[in-house]
């Protein structure tokens, strides 16, 4: 029988998984083992085709603040994420990759500050992203004002790690807006929640991000590949006008966005994946970077930049060892 919660601090975690089972039993972990202990997890399996939903069955019958549910079929991060709003009782909330972890002392350290600053609606926290063997630490700015003003170029909190007040999205009866199912729907939020308040990233790495290939294998088509000139128009529409066209439910001119970039990738059918290249190199993934410029050659022999892009991708390698 689950618990019922009725402190005023609780804290709504939602795992959204989907053929993850050979990181999640770490990243669930480490929300048991949080040293802040008011929380609820509600896990949602999205129809995974692996172990995911035997190990999140597992861990709900040790522990009744864990809720889990299945999907009839695969609905994707956005629909899985949106359909456990309504189960939330908290009154702050978080999503949670289940291929990640966070540092023990994690949730407590930013439900004290949001706690101890009522004018902040959410925080992030510095981060450590993991890519095979080698970790790097992400910093991004502490200053709400700076992270307001420098989104229109990129996300200034990373996703997995925001704690924001439930009572945002309960307003809204969503977290994640549909649009953008699979990309950007954190970048989307942080815009939405800088326009109707203070932000901010907590100086201390908290938060294990996993950077793996496979995820960025998604990113490939495009919707994806014009993310960054959608997201710019819309926050500049959000600035003017308090609302964008996707609140509108107008897309005539994100769909001129992506019939430009289409025409480009008509033009020269190695671009997307002379683009796919450069996502990789940039996410650390050399050797995979170096085998889709292979293909771009390969699919456009005479374009010079494929060749270009190869050369530059080998020489920073090189300089490496």
């Amino acid at each position: 029988m689950h618990l019922e919660w009725t402190n005023n601090t609780l804290l709504s975690i939602i795992m959204p998984v989907y053929n993850a089972e050979k990181y999640l039993r770490q990243a669930i972990e480490s929300i048991v083992d949080q040293s802040y202990q008011e929380w609820e997890l509600h896990i949602c399996d999205d129809k995974s085709t692996d172990r995911s939903w035997e190990i999140i069955k597992q861990f709900e019958a040790i522990d009744d603040r864990i809720f889990i549910y299945q999907n009839e079929e695969n609905q994707g991060k956005v629909k899985s994420v949106n359909s456990l709003l309504e189960r939330c009782n908290g009154k702050y909330l978080t999503i949670h990759d289940a291929d990640d972890w966070s540092d023990p002392k994690r949730f407590g350290k930013q439900i004290n500050f949001l706690e101890s600053n009522q004018d902040y609606l959410g925080c992030g926290t510095f981060f450590f992203t993991h890519k095979k063997k080698k970790i790097v630490k992400r910093q991004l700015s502490t200053d709400s004002k700076k992270i307001k003003s420098d989104l229109v170029n990129s996300s200034q909190i990373h996703g997995p790690t925001l704690v924001f007040r439930s009572y945002i999205s309960n307003s809204n009866n969503y977290i994640y807006r549909d649009y953008f199912e699979d990309y950007n729907e954190d970048y989307d939020l942080c815009v939405r929640l800088a326009h109707l308040g203070k932000l901010t990233n907590l100086n201390e790495h908290l938060y294990h991000y996993r950077s793996l290939p496979d995820s960025l294998s998604k990113r490939h088509n495009l919707k994806r590949m014009c993310s960054s000139e959608i997201m710019s128009y819309l926050i500049k529409q959000r600035i003017l006008y308090g609302k964008d066209d996707v609140d509108k439910g107008d897309y005539n001119e994100i769909q001129n966005i992506l019939n430009k970039k289409q025409k480009l990738y008509d033009e020269d059918k190695s671009l997307p994946i002379r683009e796919h290249a450069e996502i990789l190199f940039h996410s650390g993934f050399i050797g995979a970077a170096v085998i889709k410029s292979l293909k771009a050659i390969l699919t456009s022999p005479l374009k010079v930049k494929n060749y270009r892009l190869l050369q530059f991708i080998i020489r920073k390698r090189l300089l490496q060892f």
